[in-house]
């Protein structure tokens, strides 16, 4: 099912590549990201975890699974479609269709919770179907937008809380709920004692400060807004604590694990950039002019993804411990140099003049591709030579 996140994400390195031969290039590479490749990714690996979490028996068929994400990307398809074309009706249906895929994974996730014991770690099920009703709420601005001329500050002002809703929402609270869990077992690392319990503090802070922050940029109140994101980021802070307290026991040396801590500081950092923005030049400046920060946002989404398939990918996949080996190799084969490109592309969109922004932009995106296909390699099978072959590579095998 990797494969249909890569599609997305291969769609959105083309758009970037042509975006001086093609009409709003920003908005289609973005969606192709965040809805494409994003939220499919989310959908995914949200149930994967929800089932490993609360122990939800196996479904050997994945029936639902399969019809939630052929609805998805039916939708996926329609809003692209519709959007490029100018068809607000096909927008609207498409994002029906978005919105039923998202709302029969919120169901699923809540049957689970339902059917099983108790679990200290179950808050990362909670955040999953507070990020799905933050989506719904997203696709529901979105919608709206499409009936607001381009150019009016309504639309300008609904684009805002739309992004708020989904990127603050559904991105990131789904983000945090994974990474709590999941970040210890990337360090190969015992989790923090106090993480469950700082996370099931912070989650509704995050949810009541994304949707605040939405309805503060709709309706321009920028201080408001500027306090709700403010709030979102110190929550986003804590849950940091005990991510970053496992890392005395264990440093992140691998390319998962780096791409993901970077991913998630571009995140904090963004979010209280945009506060700072907020203050100083109020809503609809923002949304004329706040371009970069929300390209180093989705830069810092764009990691925590890559990265954590980047472990989970090699993690899950069958031939026993050499063979996770020489996939977690592929993986990490060029790190720093893969890690360095995307990072100062980003500086670069962010400290450069717009004239010099499209160079940062080719750096990024070379950098995101080039750990997207070192990822994408590690699904290949290798044979049983070139298993014996790395494997006699090893300095312990001496």
């Amino acid at each position: 099912m990797s494969v249909i996140v890569y599609a997305w994400f291969a769609a959105a390195i083309v758009v970037v590549l042509l975006r001086d031969h093609l009409d709003d290039a920003v908005w289609l590479a973005t969606h192709l990201m965040l809805l494409g490749a994003v939220t499919n990714a989310i959908v995914i690996w949200s149930w994967h975890f929800t089932s490993a979490i609360l122990r939800v028996p196996g479904q050997p068929d994945r029936a639902d699974e399969i019809m939630r994400l052929a609805v998805l990307n039916a939708g996926v398809g329609g809003i692209i479609i519709g959007a490029t074309t100018g068809s607000a009706f096909i927008v609207i249906v498409a994002g029906t269709f978005v919105a039923a895929a998202i709302a029969l994974l919120a169901r699923a996730i809540i049957g689970a919770m339902r059917r099983a014991l108790p679990s200290p770690y179950a808050f990362t099920a909670h955040a999953y179907v507070a990020a799905t009703a933050l989506l719904l709420c997203g696709i529901v601005l979105g919608v709206v937008m499409e009936t607001v001329p381009m150019g009016d500050v309504t639309h300008a002002r609904l684009m805002l809380a739309h992004v708020a809703c989904n990127l603050l929402g559904w991105v990131g609270i789904a983000i945090l709920g994974t990474i709590v869990t999941l970040w210890p077992t990337m360090l190969r690392t015992r989790i923090a004692p106090n993480a469950a319990m700082l996370a099931r503090r912070v989650l509704p802070v995050l949810v009541t400060s994304a949707v605040v922050a939405a309805v503060a940029l709709a309706l321009d109140l920028a201080p408001l807004a500027a306090a709700a994101l403010t709030a979102y980021a110190v929550a986003f802070i804590v849950t940091g604590i005990p991510i970053a307290s496992v890392m005395g026991a264990k440093r992140p040396v691998s390319f998962a694990t780096r791409s993901a801590l970077l991913g998630l500081l571009w995140l904090a950092g963004a979010v209280v950039a945009v506060a700072v923005q907020l203050l100083r030049l109020g809503v609809d400046a923002l949304a004329a002019h706040g371009g970069g920060v929300i390209i180093a946002a989705v830069g810092g989404v764009l990691q925590v993804l890559i990265g954590c398939m980047a472990y989970l990918l090699p993690a899950m996949a069958a031939g026993g411990p050499a063979r996770v080996r020489w996939r977690n190799d592929r993986a990490d084969a060029g790190s720093l140099a893969r890690l360095a490109l995307a990072n100062v592309g980003l500086v670069l969109v962010l400290a450069a003049s717009v004239g010099q922004r499209p160079f940062g932009i080719v750096l990024g995106v070379a950098g995101f591709a080039w750990s997207a296909v070192a990822v994408a390699s590690t699904l290949r099978s290798p044979s049983d030579a070139a298993i014996a072959r790395a494997e006699a590579r090893r300095p312990s095998a001496h």
